[in-house]
């Protein structure tokens, strides 16, 4: 455990803490917001396979595809309190295969190669998918309204998927 913590964790804490900073909270626009509703939204950001090779490799960038993740949850907030009101509890569903490789070695958490269908750097990938996921729970969180989240393992990403849990369960 000790050695996990020396080798693998504390330094995972560090370059997240270099990469993303601290917290800043964010704001999102809900003007023409209805009253209170008896309506539970629950939104499920998974199976985005993170680092999963695109289609148009020309043109993809990872900070792309992070403002891209941003504008659609912002988009659809914005739909879902302007149309049915601000509901009474915002449910999360997170994980489940928001990464296409669980390591290194380009391989889901059974060992499946994914060897050419990778995207970037490893490391990149993590640091983009902790800023991607941080920005979808800072829109959720700057609602006001009550939030629960709950970490799913995918059948890609069991490690890296409770790893993303654990990071916004602490940052929240």
């Amino acid at each position: 455990f000790d050695e996990i913590q020396a080798t693998v964790v504390h330094p995972l804490q560090r370059k997240i803490e270099e990469q993303l900073g601290g917290y800043e909270p964010f704001n999102i626009n809900l003007n023409g917001v209805q009253g209170d509703s008896e309506l539970y939204f629950v939104f499920s950001p998974t199976d985005i396979h993170m680092n999963k090779l695109p289609y148009d490799t020309d043109t993809f960038t990872i900070g792309g595809y992070e403002k891209e993740v941003e504008d659609a949850t912002n988009n659809l907030f914005n739909k879902v309190f302007n149309k049915l009101g601000e509901p009474e509890e915002i449910i999360s569903i997170i994980g489940s295969d928001l990464f296409h490789v669980d390591n290194t070695k380009h391989a889901t958490s059974a060992g499946t190669s994914q060897a050419g269908q990778v995207f970037g750097s490893y490391y990149d990938v993590l640091m983009s998918s902790y800023k991607t996921m941080y920005n979808i729970a800072d829109i959720m969180v700057s609602t006001g309204v009550k939030n629960d989240m709950y970490t799913i393992r995918g059948n890609h990403d069991a490690i890296l998927s409770l790893s993303i849990g654990m990071a916004l369960d602490q940052r929240y």
